[in-house]
């Protein structure tokens, strides 16, 4: 890949600017197509290619021939029509040939396209965003696999709107700005919708030292048993390790204290489900887990 992508700066609260305009920020894998000399590739944010993990997308077009690169979020629509990120993740990881092409039947990708980089032999980088976006919507043919992110310019609505519709979060991008390859800058910003849970603490994992690499969270499951909801580590402060590493004498137990878990865990000191997690998270994944959660607070 030529370049990485232009990178949004994570804000916490909404905000409504007439210099800005709000897209809805997709639930998916970022992702840069680039069609050169008739051939066209597919690349994640960091660089990796997935061309051969999405040939649904080779039906790809611009109303003009010739060369392009084009941003954007390559989602996997649930039987809800609402992105999906276990689908397009898991679309990422099949490696077999015959598993992609019975994906696309079963989890069709669209590529959610909203900046333009390149066209023809034209690099468009240093124009104002909003002179892209004309571009953009000038020059794709929209299809079953591929559709221009529309602009709008209430970000509060739209915000509001993306919570109602239970999808990830807003993008609020400056008017004027030029795409700035590889760098987070003021010009673009991401909103996301969280959602918060009190959570049960079964059993942390240590390192060696004895610093807690990750707590293992659980919630009441319908027969008043713990279930399993998933790993976290994120936003445990120094406080919240003490009162944790006071109380493992104490509460440490040879059993999980787990229904179930998905997976054979290591080095884990399993605990009597006393101590309580504050976990602000971003949603459920499709198996029930925890996505994106962050540690707010830990008490007994």
């Amino acid at each position: 890949m030529p370049f990485l992508p232009m990178e949004p700066i994570l804000m916490e609260e909404p905000f409504q600017d007439a210099r800005f305009r709000y897209q809805v920020k997709w639930d998916g894998i970022r992702a840069i197509v680039i069609r050169d000399n008739h051939i066209l590739r597919v690349f994640l944010r960091k660089g990796g290619e997935i061309t051969s993990h999405f040939p649904e997308l080779q039906g790809l077009r611009l109303k003009q021939a010739g060369d392009f690169i084009l941003d954007g979020e390559l989602i996997v629509p649930d039987e809800d029509n609402r992105p999906s990120f276990s689908r397009v993740v898991r679309r990422i990881r099949l490696g077999k040939p015959d598993r992609i092409v019975k994906a696309q039947k079963t989890d069709p990708a669209v590529l959610m396209a909203f900046d333009l980089m390149k066209l023809g032999e034209r690099d468009v980088r240093h124009l104002p965003w909003s002179h892209r976006q004309e571009l953009l919507e000038q020059a794709l043919l929209p299809s079953d696999h591929v559709q221009i992110v529309e602009s709008f310019a209430d970000g509060l609505g739209l915000y509001q709107a993306t919570k109602q519709w239970g999808l990830e979060g807003i993008v609020a991008k400056r008017i004027d700005s030029q795409y700035l390859p590889g760098k987070r800058h003021r010009a673009w910003f991401k909103i996301k919708h969280w959602q918060e849970i009190e959570a049960v603490i079964g059993g942390v994992v240590q390192k060696e030292w004895g610093m807690i690499r990750s707590l293992y969270l659980g919630a009441a499951n319908e027969k008043g048993g713990l279930r399993f909801i998933g790993q976290a580590s994120s936003g445990l402060r120094q406080a919240d390790w003490h009162l944790i590493q006071k109380e493992i004498p104490r509460l440490q137990q040879k059993e999980s204290p787990f229904a179930e878990l998905p997976h054979t865990p290591r080095d884990v000191i399993w605990l009597k489900p006393e101590l309580r997690a504050t976990i602000r998270f971003q949603s459920w994944t499709e198996s029930h887990l925890l996505r994106s959660p962050v540690i707010l607070r830990i008490k007994k």
